[in-house]
């Protein structure tokens, strides 16, 4: 600090950068940063929270492999875009746990226009997917069954893997 008590250039930069840190590793979203070569580079720890492998695992292989089937095609597309100079805004795809089950994930991203790296925020939105589905689903079967317990038992279903 200078004699006048006001933190000199460097001591405020490195403060920053002490926040800046900070924000990244507290953060209930994940966030992420990932390669041109689709490998994750720096992730955070709600990753870990979120999916239960290490951020290790996660990050030894190609992003893409984690992404479910039936999403893969749209979400290659979606990073083509971003690679080449667009954002994902609101872009849904669902991840795979460790233990096989999926979460739906809710994101924004935009490259780095110095570097070959794409910046990334995901939310977890399995819970309010979930919510959502069944909502509808209750709304179905109120107005139009011809199988209602069978359309309940599904319901069921839903509530217990949301990644259907």
């Amino acid at each position: 600090m200078s004699d006048s008590g006001v933190p000199s250039e460097d001591e405020s930069a490195a403060a920053g950068y002490v926040m800046e840190d900070r924000f990244f590793t507290d953060s209930i979203d994940m966030l992420c940063f990932l390669d041109f070569n689709g490998y994750f580079k720096r992730l955070n720890p709600a990753w870990e929270r979120t999916l239960g492998y290490t951020r290790k695992e996660l990050m030894s292989r190609p992003s893409i492999e984690f992404v479910h089937p039936d999403d893969r095609e749209r979400t290659l597309k979606q990073n083509a875009e971003v690679k080449g100079g667009g954002q994902a805004l609101a872009f849904e795809n669902r991840y795979m746990c460790k233990d096989g089950s999926y979460r739906w994930f809710l994101w924004n991203a935009v490259r780095d226009s110095t570097e070959t790296i794409i910046y990334s925020v995901a939310r977890d939105i399995t819970a309010s997917k979930r919510a959502r589905q069944i909502g509808e689903g209750a709304a179905g079967c109120a107005s139009r069954s011809e199988n209602p317990a069978g359309d309940i038992a599904y319901l069921f279903l839903l509530q217990e893997d949301p990644g259907r």
